[in-house]
């Protein structure tokens, strides 16, 4: 069978689940492909490609361009000389399982669809209703029967050539991404971790690992397929929670096996020295560490992430001591916060001397814990529009007019501001007052794209001068949409957070 995978949009770093889920796909003898809705050719693709199946992976933010796209599949499936089954995954239908009647869908994938999936294909196959599947529900059964995969060794290696197929010139590039572990122990409010946990509460450890070697096996084998590999990116959601067994294993086969510099995700209370030595030893140049917000009482008592500005500023002390360059993100117009909330927030990054510092204004989400908060103390109205996008001015009743669009400036601009001296500081407070939030929005795009490419990930860029300015021009163009009206909290170039089951990312 043939299977059209459909992303909002790629860009350097790799879609994770896709990857995997083609790769069991191909491994059953399926034939997968790639498309994606920011370059406009999904009705070309479809009518060349003939899928048996169309499979979605949608994020909350994307299900009004996914509607559309939908629309343009069912005007062309008559044309197919079979029948087409349609099936979206990932964060929106996980949380929104309204999504299957709203689009009148064949099925939706409810979390992860690693072991769904082929019993999907071999009933649509066999003409059989979609019933009784793990983590799917169908138009022939809304109950969900629920399933977290566990036997992770099992599965075969991400299908990188899916990409690479579909963009070429990425294979190219210096970076490739993999995942050690599966879920997140922690409950962040501004993210949907605490409700998939509670979702999949009983049906197995919240945090799976592969084994060492099974990850050391995979590495060695994308260096080979792609010998341009440079650097690594660990895209779990928490790299590395303390020094146990399985981490000290790893941490040896991966500097004595593997030995590129990598990046991965850690969280200021688990990056301990003794965690920093040893990631600096295997040959970690960069980590993420967000912020969220520099005022410790909204930090703990509203994002619910508790750690103390103590341990926030050791954190990247350490990380300066063992010469690894820090990302880390905060968030501006926060519920019940103030635009003096949020200047103290880009203060207290620029004395933390973040290497490579990104804002974004919080966007709510239905059923987000920080979502219902704004609602039940009034920030928020009823029937807002969850689909406003990152970068947007805030939809929060607590702010006026002139205050968002001075958010708006100070996520633009704070980047560049925050790794300048201290001195240059009441210049920002002067630049972010005038109404100049287009130029602003181009500056910021360009210096994000810059300090990441040479702070955080390092030499990935081809040598190809030709090659280089293609990936160039797409980080630029993808780095402008981010820092304007990007579908996730994510850094412009590369999707830095990584995840199967959430549409806002957490570090």
């Amino acid at each position: 069978m043939r299977i059209l995978f459909v992303a909002s949009e790629v860009i350097a770093s790799e879609p994770m689940g896709i990857l995997q889920l083609s790769a069991i796909c191909k491994k059953e003898g399926h034939d997968t492909q790639l498309v994606t809705l920011d370059r406009n050719e999904i009705e070309k693709v479809f009518l060349d490609y003939k899928p048996h199946v169309v499979a979605y992976s949608c994020m909350t933010a994307d299900i009004s361009s996914f509607k559309k796209a939908d629309l343009k599949i069912l005007n062309l499936i008559s044309q197919m000389p079979h029948n087409v089954l349609r099936i979206m995954g990932g964060p929106h239908p996980t949380y929104f399982k309204e999504v299957l009647e709203e689009m009148d869908l064949d099925a939706i994938c409810v979390g992860e669809g690693d072991y769904a999936i082929i019993k999907v294909l071999d009933a649509f196959k066999n003409s059989e209703k979609l019933i009784n599947i793990p983590n799917i529900l169908s138009r022939d059964q809304s109950e969900l029967i629920k399933e977290l995969p566990s036997k992770l060794d099992e599965l075969p290696y991400s299908d990188r050539d899916i990409l690479y197929d579909y963009v070429p010139h990425y294979q190219y590039m210096g970076l490739r991404s993999f995942v050690t572990a599966r879920g997140c122990a922690f409950n962040c409010t501004y993210c949907y971790v605490h409700a998939y946990n509670e979702m999949f509460k009983g049906y197995g450890d919240v945090v799976r690992r592969r084994s060492p070697d099974d990850v050391i096996n995979e590495i060695k084998e994308v260096i080979q397929k792609y010998p341009e590999t440079r650097l690594v990116r660990f895209a779990d959601d928490t790299f590395i929670y303390q020094v146990n067994d399985w981490f000290l294993e790893f941490a040896q086969k991966y500097k004595d096996e593997i030995g590129l510099p990598f990046y991965c995700l850690m969280r200021s209370n688990t990056f301990t020295d003794e965690i920093a030595k040893i990631l600096s030893e295997m040959g970690c140049i960069s980590v993420g560490m967000s912020i969220e917000s520099g005022n410790p009482t909204m930090r703990s008592r509203i994002l619910k992430r508790y750690i103390p500005d103590k341990t926030i500023t050791e954190s990247f002390e350490i990380a300066r001591k063992y010469g690894i360059n820090t990302y880390a993100n905060t968030m501006l117009a926060l519920p019940g916060g103030s635009l003096a909330d949020d200047l103290h927030s880009f203060r207290f990054a620029r004395d933390l001397k973040v290497d490579a510092p990104t804002y974004s204004i919080f966007c709510p989400y239905p059923g987000l814990q920080l979502t219902n908060y704004a609602l039940e103390n009034g920030y928020l109205e009823e029937g807002f529009n969850y689909e406003n996008k990152y970068g947007s001015p805030s939809i929060l009743n607590c702010y006026s007019d002139k205050e968002k669009a001075i958010q708006v400036r100070l996520q633009h601009l704070g980047p560049l501001f925050t790794t300048l001296p201290k001195w240059l500081s009441p210049l920002l407070y002067f630049l972010i007052k005038l109404p100049l939030t287009a130029l602003y929005h181009k500056i910021g795009a360009l210096f994000e794209v810059y300090i990441l490419s040479t702070k955080v990930f390092k030499n990935i860029y081809p040598k190809n001068p030709i090659v280089f300015f293609k990936i160039a021009f797409d980080s630029i163009k993808y780095a402008h949409k981010a820092n304007d009206d990007s579908n996730s909290r994510v850094a412009p170039i590369l999707n830095l957070e990584g995840g199967p089951s959430r549409d806002i990312k957490k570090g």
